[in-house]
């Protein structure tokens, strides 16, 4: 993916590997790039992460890659936590004979050279209840402790406060918070 149309003195690429997940990331320009160190954290995570991030360069939304990975959509992948958060993430999802079970078969996938395989992903429809509240629950977590340093996140705290019915209500009612 490479970006250089909104300004000429500047140039963006993200690379992404045949798994899917960030290899390497490029950007130059002709001022000083503060942030620059931040965008090391990118590197090795799955490109769902980085918000539809392919699809909107091939439609020509996005104009500067640097730009969009800055906007506030984007703080909990810089945040210093952030991969513990993924760490106890996947080894839940290590533990769960569901989410093992859909790991190997795409796995198989992309060892058979299917070409669709690097198009699947998990989605939550293909988590079942216990992985699906333990993921909900592990970002719920992380977003309460954080909620300080990533205010536009929504927690179930938050949700309960605002009296806004979304995913979170499940997470909520567990933790004794009526949302809605």
């Amino acid at each position: 993916l490479v970006t250089e149309e909104a300004d000429p003195q500047s140039y963006s690429r993200v690379v992404i590997d045949k798994y899917g997940r960030v290899s390497s990331l490029c950007f130059l320009a002709s001022e000083k790039i503060p942030e620059a160190w931040n965008f090391k954290n990118l590197v090795g995570l799955p490109v769902t992460y980085l918000n539809d991030i392919v699809n909107r360069c091939d439609l020509g939304l996005i104009l500067d890659i640097r730009k969009f990975l800055l906007e506030e959509w984007a703080k909990a992948l810089f945040h210093d936590r952030f991969s513990e958060l993924r760490r106890q993430l996947e080894s839940a999802a290590q533990t769960s004979e569901h989410m093992a079970a859909l790991v190997q078969s795409l796995w198989k996938k992309v060892q058979d050279g299917d070409p669709i395989a690097n198009e699947v992903g998990i989605s939550e429809a293909s988590l079942p209840g216990e992985a699906k509240v333990i993921t909900q629950d592990g970002l719920n977590n992380f977003l309460e402790a954080n909620a300080s340093h990533l205010p536009v996140y929504l927690s179930a705290t938050r949700a309960s406060e605002m009296q806004t019915n979304n995913i979170w209500s499940q997470t909520a009612e567990k933790v004794g918070l009526v949302v809605g």
